[in-house]
């Protein structure tokens, strides 16, 4: 049997997605929520769902984009089979020593450099039904929303420090490429 090398550990792995639905009157609105860490920096930032990338070794067999819609479930009750994943690109690969990786190319990525936990995120652009309706909040969030996104970008140029600073670049990059 081959001995697995003893790593050190690395950033702790979490997904995210950017979810946006278009209204019957042709506005793009996006799903926001405010984070519940109570004792933190980041307690009442403003954030995208966003959650831990589970470990296989836990006995989680999920893909990162079936966590990234699972995180979106449990934090808003938007139900995942109203949530279209745009995911290009997708290739698995499985070698003869049972080593399985899965390949994809994201929509975004970003990266903890200082303060906080070192984490990556691996950000997901997802379409929701019009009529999709959020039904719940949890315990890691409250006021979950949608905003119109004139609104959104307003408020993000306005004070990027009431938004999760780990997902500002990616709400950038997606309203200068995309908004």
């Amino acid at each position: 049997m081959a001995v697995k090398p003893n790593y050190p550990p690395l950033s702790h792995a979490c997904v995210g997605t950017i979810v946006y639905r278009i209204t019957s009157s042709g506005e793009k609105e996006y799903l926001v929520q405010d984070r519940v860490r109570p004792g933190t920096p980041y307690d009442g930032k403003i954030e995208f769902p966003v959650g831990i990338l589970e470990d296989v070794k836990q006995g989680k067999r999920r893909t990162a984009g079936e966590q990234a819609l699972l995180e979106a479930y449990e934090e808003t009750g938007l139900e995942i089979n109203k949530m279209k994943l745009n995911l290009k690109d997708k290739m698995d690969y499985k070698d003869s020593a049972g080593d399985e990786v899965e390949g994809f190319v994201p929509y975004y990525q970003t990266r903890q450099l200082l303060g906080g936990y070192p984490w990556y995120m691996t950000v997901f652009l997802v379409e929701a039904n019009p009529n999709a309706e959020i039904i719940i909040e949890t315990s890691e969030t409250k006021n979950v929303r949608w905003i119109r996104e004139s609104r959104l970008k307003q408020m993000l140029e306005k004070n990027t420090d009431d938004f999760f600073s780990l997902q500002v670049p990616a709400w950038k990059f997606h309203f200068q490429n995309y908004g």
